[in-house]
C-alpha cells in the first residue's frame, strides 16, 4: 500500500461528519468572505464532506471539488443528494483526468 492508498484507509475508517460540522462555520465565512460567484471557478482539495464546495456553491460558485478518500466523497455526495452538485472524483481520478490549473501570484 502506498502514502496515497494509506491516507485514503485512514481517513475511510473514521466519522469524519462530526468535525465536518464543527468546521462548517469556517467555510460559510471563506464563502462569505469570497463573495458572489457567477462565472467563477473553484477547486476543493481535500473537500472530504463537501463543506466549502456546499457554501461556494450556494454563492453561486462552479466548484469541483475532490478528496484521496472514496468514503468522504461518498459521504460528499450523500449530503449534497442534489444533481445540480458537480460529482466529485477521488485524487487519484482528478491527477488522471485534471486539466491543468493556472495560478497568478497573489498583488502585493
Amino acid at each position: 500500500m502506498d502514502q496515497l492508498e494509506t491516507a485514503a484507509a485512514v481517513w475511510a475508517m473514521a466519522d469524519y461528519r462530526r468535525v465536518a460540522e464543527r468546521l462548517m462555520p469556517a467555510a460559510e465565512r471563506l464563502a462569505a468572505t469570497l463573495g458572489v460567484g457567477r462565472g467563477r471557478q473553484a477547486i476543493d482539495v481535500a473537500a472530504g464532506t463537501g463543506n466549502v464546495a456546499v457554501c461556494l456553491q450556494e454563492q453561486g460558485w462552479s466548484v469541483y471539488a475532490t478528496d484521496v478518500s472514496a468514503r468522504m466523497v461518498e459521504l460528499g455526495r450523500a449530503r449534497t443528494g442534489s444533481a445540480a452538485v458537480p460529482a466529485k472524483r477521488t485524487m487519484p481520478e482528478v491527477a488522471n483526468t485534471a486539466p491543468p490549473v493556472q495560478s497568478t501570484a497573489a498583488p502585493g
